[in-house]
């Protein structure tokens, strides 16, 4: 379970890293540069990421909490 964590952990650390190397330098205009007046600007599309994200982040940490839940029960039983 452990390695699962930690797996996880250091691959949403590169995807933030890869997400500042990608953006980080952009000013404020390029950020709200739309290509088209009915598309979607960068910081437009990090919005609706972020948000996304925070939409779905509880129905994961149930989910991680149940598999922790198990796998700490199935332990107890092997320890018995």
């Amino acid at each position: 379970m452990k390695n699962d964590t930690t797996t996880i952990t250091t691959e949403i650390e590169q995807i933030t890293n890869d997400f500042r190397m990608a953006f980080g330098s952009l000013s404020d205009e390029q950020l709200n540069w739309k290509p088209r007046p009915d598309s979607w600007s960068v910081a437009q599309c990090m919005d609706h990421l972020i948000k996304s994200n925070d939409e779905v982040k509880p129905a994961i940490d149930a989910k991680i909490n149940e598999l922790v839940g198990r796998y700490m029960a199935s332990r107890d039983q092997t320890a018995t």
